[in-house]
């Protein structure tokens, strides 16, 4: 009898189970081997052992067993582990841990520009195409669909769109990591994950509207060089006596100032070539996201 009804019910089955199937992606800053990939069922932009997770592949693929429900209805965190995670664009592993996320809109990849966009749709409170379409201007993209593809891929065909998201995702990521490296090693201050993500929207809120991907094509020499000094010397105005106690200058102008800046940069000796000027506006742009959030601390 049971087997009669076991066809027609299940018997001795749950059948209140939620059916299950299978979800799948790209993770990518370049693409990211051994990062660990979750649901976030709770939206607190960390990966719980409870939540379903996988370990992401080669070329950035993962795949997780899920709920039906899960799908299109929770966001997708990424967790890259330092000394662990790899960057296949230079077969490294990453430096600094961070965070990745994409909007449960756009679940199957994750990149430095879906976590933008989710960053526009927590923080601003903008709806899911509103926020997508505020990254593509900043961008200075073709298409809002642009925003969340997967921009290694089409890199390999030539498109120039792409070409430009991914040199900028690089260029970024990298003084973020730089900045929390020195920030953590050298002043003890620890960098929460929601205070990166701020720190990369600053920086992207900056550099868009004037990056071009092809005079950024080789920015790490430029990168290396001058990171930490600009660091040292944000360091500098937030964490000397003399400068908080009005005996001397900061080295840096007001950020809050409605129009644009020109940085002086003292390391560095003119004439500096179009490839400079846009890796320094990198540089010097990361300093807007990062200041306004620890000059905010208490204590610090």
């Amino acid at each position: 009898m049971c087997a009669l009804a076991a066809a027609i019910t299940g018997c001795g089955s749950d059948d209140t189970a939620e059916p299950s199937s299978v979800l799948e992606g790209r993770v990518a800053d370049g693409y990211l081997r051994a990062a660990k990939v979750c649901v976030d069922r709770n939206s607190n932009n960390a990966c719980d052992e409870s939540e379903p997770s996988a370990e992401s592949q080669d070329g950035g693929q993962w795949s997780i067993q899920v709920d039906d429900g899960d799908k299109g209805q929770y966001p997708i965190v990424v967790e890259a582990i330092a000394g662990v995670t790899i960057d296949e664009d230079d077969g490294l592993p990453v430096r600094q841990d961070y965070i990745l996320a994409t909007p449960k809109e756009a679940q199957n990849f994750v990149s430095p520009l879906t976590t933008l966009v989710k960053y526009e749709v927590d923080s601003y409170g903008k709806s899911y195409q509103d926020a997508k379409e505020s990254i593509r201007l900043k961008a200075g993209l073709g298409h809002a669909e642009n925003v969340i593809e997967d921009f290694v891929a089409k890199k390999s065909t030539g498109d120039a769109d792409a070409v430009k998201a991914h040199t900028l995702a690089q260029a970024v990521m990298k003084v973020n990591q730089d900045m929390a490296a020195y920030l953590k090693n050298d002043l003890n201050v620890v960098v929460t994950e929601a205070e990166k993500t701020a720190f990369k929207a600053g920086v992207y809120d900056y550099v868009y509207p004037m990056f071009d991907a092809e005079l950024a094509a080789n920015t790490q020499t430029r990168l290396q060089g001058v990171t930490q000094n600009l660091t040292q010397e944000l360091a500098h105005d937030r964490f000397s006596e003399q400068v908080k106690n009005g005996q001397q200058r900061s080295q840096f102008p007001d950020y809050l100032a409605e129009t644009q800046v020109i940085f002086e940069l003292p390391s560095i000796v003119e004439p500096l070539t179009a490839q400079e000027r846009i890796t320094d506006l990198v540089i010097t742009s990361a300093f807007k996201g990062i200041r306004p959030v620890i000059s905010s601390r208490d204590g610090v």
